[in-house]
């Protein structure tokens, strides 16, 4: 327990050190604020700062909203519309923008090997609700809920 302590402590300082060598010339508050304006949406931004990807080549926002019903129907409404980065602010590149919830190390690690272990077993469908790993096979089967590497044995 101690370990992970020391290893979330590690990886805040890390964070902190990231956010502010963007935060110099850019509030993202603020640039999350007025994307959530843009899609009609109410809800007080708590915090974002900016990260690199593990490429280096590009970065993420990472934002707290207080109001995770908002923050649901956020994610839902930014996925319908499939914008472009310079339709929010003008001054960004013609790329596409992908926003969707900030899964943990764990988690994202997890994701990887369970669409690796589904896609090996055939199964056509992976994906997160919340912070939830769900597969499905086909449309016809349940899903299966995947928390923890013994449960990628569920899926035969």
């Amino acid at each position: 327990m101690k370990e992970l302590r020391e290893q979330n402590m590690k990886l805040t300082e890390t964070n902190d050190k990231l956010s502010s060598k963007f935060e110099q010339n850019e509030d993202c508050k603020n640039t999350v604020k007025e994307i959530i304006s843009k899609l009609n949406i109410e809800c007080d931004v708590v915090k974002a700062y900016r990260i690199l990807s593990k490429q280096k080549t590009d970065t993420k926002i990472i934002a707290w909203l207080s109001d995770t019903n908002a923050k649901n129907q956020f994610l839902i409404t930014a996925k319908k519309n499939k914008w472009i980065a310079n339709q929010y602010q003008s001054d960004w590149p013609t790329s596409k923008i992908y926003i969707n919830n900030h899964l943990k190390k764990f988690k994202r690690l997890l994701l990887g090997r369970s669409k690796s272990a589904a896609k090996y077993k055939n199964y056509k469908y992976v994906w997160t609700s919340g912070t939830d790993i769900l597969i499905r096979k086909d449309e016809n089967t349940k899903v299966i809920r995947i928390n923890d590497e013994n449960d990628l044995d569920k899926i035969i």
